[in-house]
């Protein structure tokens, strides 16, 4: 009897329990989505596996002393994340003018990580714009230094060609003067009594004339001009200069373009001191005309005292503003400037803003 109370019992608490167990099942299914006897490992698998992405230029540029925002630049995007995060992993100073490589780090919410390398030129707009004008002030000024010279030198060219004109007009009008005093000479005088007879006489005159192998009394050709104290006179074109050296020398031919000065070598130009004189001065201006000398070409320079010394033509070249020859890169500054190689002087004038004509003479 009590065996089979037992056996009621233990199938009731069988069902009880089976009951259980099935109310248990179908209250997680419905709150967890899942059956209890699925793989939670396999649940609690993440299934976001793609790194987000960094979109924009390789290269940017921004302005001095700005803050760098890199989603100012860029932006990021995930497949699942809508907020991605982006960081900068190197450390940028945006106060110095530079090209600096920079490191973004993208970030989504499960951890996926990925980077893009880009390059940042930071600049100085302002100081750029001032450079800029700064330039083009110079060039201006110097492009009106360039014509008031130009201007200058065509002032002088065209007084020394009315000058010559007059020079011309002046001695033709003293050969003329000349050929009416020798015709008067060769006149003869009439009397009273002779004027009845005046128009046979002067008939037979200009016959008689026209007859002869008569000459001309020669017209004395006007005096040249002469060299003075402080001049240079090369191929007829006489140049003041002045003893300045390398103090003052450029100063007095940049304010007067038809002037030369000593710079280098010996500041005193002597013609007994046996010592080499640098002589420069402005093309166009006074020396446009050392363009016009060749090897074994003479000209001549008077001192202070107004001693003339000659001096030969033995070497022409060009050379830029560091004194080295174009032809062969060959250093010319000792003997452009230096005092050695004996009695001599040196010549120098632009060809233009960076190379320069040099004539070597000696006496």
């Amino acid at each position: 009897m009590l065996k089979k109370l037992w056996s009621k019992r233990a199938i009731k608490l069988i069902i009880v329990c089976l009951s259980a167990l099935v109310a248990f099942l179908v209250f997680d299914f419905y709150t967890s989505g899942t059956t209890y006897g699925s793989n939670s490992a396999a649940a609690q698998t993440p299934s976001d596996l793609i790194a987000p992405t960094i979109s924009g230029d390789a290269a940017i540029t921004m302005e001095r002393g700005t803050e760098f925002k890199p989603t100012d630049y860029f932006t990021v995007s995930d497949d699942q994340d809508e907020n991605p995060t982006l960081e900068v992993q190197t450390p940028l100073d945006t106060n110095n003018v530079a090209v600096t490589p920079v490191l973004l780090i993208a970030k989504d919410e499960t951890g996926n990580t990925s980077t893009k390398q880009v390059t940042v030129n930071i600049i100085d707009s302002k100081a750029e714009a001032q450079a800029k004008a700064e330039k083009e002030r110079i060039e201006k000024e110097k492009m009106e230094k360039e014509a008031a010279a130009k201007k200058e030198a065509e002032e002088v060219a065209a007084q020394q060609a009315q000058e010559a004109a007059q020079a011309q007009e002046n001695q033709e009008n003293n050969a003329n003067a000349a050929d009416t005093a020798s015709a008067e000479t060769k006149s003869p005088t009439t009397t009273s009594e002779e004027n009845g007879n005046i128009n046979s006489q002067a008939n037979n005159q200009q016959a008689v004339t026209n007859n002869e192998n008569t000459s001309e009394t020669p017209v004395a050709p006007s005096a040249p001009a002469t060299i003075q104290p402080m001049q240079l006179e090369i191929n007829g074109k006489f140049i003041n200069y002045q003893n300045a050296g390398q103090g003052s020398g450029q100063a007095v031919i940049d304010s007067d373009h038809s002037r030369a000065a000593t710079w280098g070598g010996s500041p005193v130009q002597s013609g007994d001191d046996g010592l080499n004189t640098h002589i420069i001065a402005h093309n166009p201006g006074a020396f446009d005309v050392i363009f016009t000398l060749g090897i074994g070409s003479q000209f001549r320079i008077s001192d202070a005292s107004g001693k003339v010394t000659t001096y030969t033509v033995n070497e022409i070249t060009q050379v830029d503003d560091e004194a080295y020859r174009l032809s062969d890169g060959a250093d010319y500054w000792d003997k452009m400037i230096g005092t050695g190689g004996g009695e001599r002087v040196t010549l120098q004038a632009c060809i233009n803003d960076i190379h320069n004509l040099v004539v070597f003479a000696s006496k």
